[in-house]
């Protein structure tokens, strides 16, 4: 067993890193009544956070399930909902107090909800098997874990976690957040209460709480290393619950693929979809292409996936005849375009913006951009004012 961290609850005692976690969790969220009322009197729950760490007396708030449409993986989705305060600001503080901790030893192709190691990062390996290693990428297999936060035993994270934490205290924290334990955390403090024991035989991590994807990320952390030891398999990586691996040997990459879901079975509680599938990949202009992150992958060129590709000609051709009838374009449509925009600067794509992205006008976009943020910006400081 390598060596485990101590004393981390320890730095959630600290009203300086308290502040910083509110700050970083309200990113981008300052639409939100919630978030707004924390910002407003932000020393105010700094102290009110630190006391309720300080005396154990964190009680999750019982998430409201919420139904979205995912419209880029084209599934209905069930979303677990807290109030910023105190849950999220007690994720934000308990991922940035194990974020070293996680991130020793895991495989530096595990992808996703990791800072600086997002759809880019993926891209990059899958671009580098497919087009530098060719006779190491002649064959392909793409996997998919099944229903993966609905089907991960909580207990068995905690298992996981118990390898890299001893702190007793802080894994408690962590089985009462995921767990959402109705108790809270000042009554499994008083008993003792062992993070397993708090969890019980509870299966299903909640879709929507930041802590969950660090967890789910790093519960992975050993199946890279066991996939990577598999013979014939010369290359792998993982966004999220997604693997990807290349071998030479399409015989070879089969058994590998059902060792991996034996061992996944076996020793993580979940399992494979069944539409797993290993294919040739040639130097053929009409051959089968690598599809990952958005993207298609061949052994000359990079593309945008069909339907992303659609999506955004489709909002250029809005655009465009919003300017030739010398219509202003919506905020949000300008920077639905920059965004999509910037997944062609990763591909082959400089045709399709000359074609159908700069005659709208970059610049103009830009400015509906900055002026909509100017006038956001005046608005806050006026309402600081008053």
């Amino acid at each position: 067993m390598p060596k485990r961290v101590g004393f981390l609850y320890d730095k959630l005692l600290d009203k300086e890193f308290i502040k910083k976690c509110i700050i970083k969790g309200a990113k981008k969220k300052s639409k939100r009544w919630d978030v707004a009322f924390v910002k407003a009197d932000i020393d105010f729950y700094v102290d009110k956070m630190y006391n309720i760490v300080k005396n154990h007396d964190y009680t999750p708030t019982q998430p409201k399930i919420k139904t979205i449409n995912d419209i880029s993986s084209q599934k209905v989705r069930e979303i677990a909902v807290q109030p910023f305060f105190p849950d999220g600001v007690m994720q934000q503080m308990i991922v940035a107090a194990m974020q070293d901790v996680l991130m020793r030893g895991m495989h530096h192709w595990s992808c996703a909800s990791i800072p600086d190691r997002g759809g880019k990062h993926a891209l990059k390996i899958a671009k580098r098997a497919v087009q530098k290693r060719r006779k190491n990428s002649k064959y392909i297999a793409e996997l998919d874990i099944k229903k993966f936060y609905p089907s991960t035993p909580q207990r068995g994270v905690i298992k996981a976690l118990e390898r890299k934490i001893k702190d007793k205290d802080f894994l408690q924290l962590i089985a009462v957040t995921i767990s959402c334990y109705p108790e809270g955390l000042r009554y499994a403090y008083d008993l003792g209460m062992p993070a397993d024991v708090i969890v019980g035989d509870k299966v299903g991590l909640c879709i929507g709480f930041y802590v969950n994807q660090w967890l789910e990320n790093y519960y992975l952390e050993s199946l890279d290393t066991f996939a990577l030891q598999q013979d014939g398999v010369s290359f792998e990586y993982r966004y999220m619950d997604n693997i990807q691996m290349f071998g030479r040997n399409k015989k070879k990459l089969h058994k590998a693929v059902r060792a991996i879901n034996e061992y996944l079975q076996r020793e993580k509680g979940v399992k494979l979809k069944e539409n797993w599938q290993v294919y040739k990949m040639t130097d053929k202009e009409r051959s089968r292409k690598l599809s990952t992150v958005g993207y298609r992958v061949g052994r000359n060129y990079t593309i945008v996936r069909k339907r992303n590709f659609l999506r955004f000609t489709r909002q250029c051709r809005r655009a465009k005849k919003l300017k030739s009838q010398r219509k202003p374009i919506p905020v949000s449509m300008a920077q639905g375009l920059i965004s999509r925009a910037g997944q062609y600067k990763w591909c082959n794509g400089r045709k399709v913006l000359e074609k159908y992205f700069f005659p709208i006008g970059v610049r103009r976009l830009k400015n509906i951009i900055r002026e909509d943020a100017r006038r956001r910006n005046a608005l806050q400081k006026g309402a600081v004012t008053v």
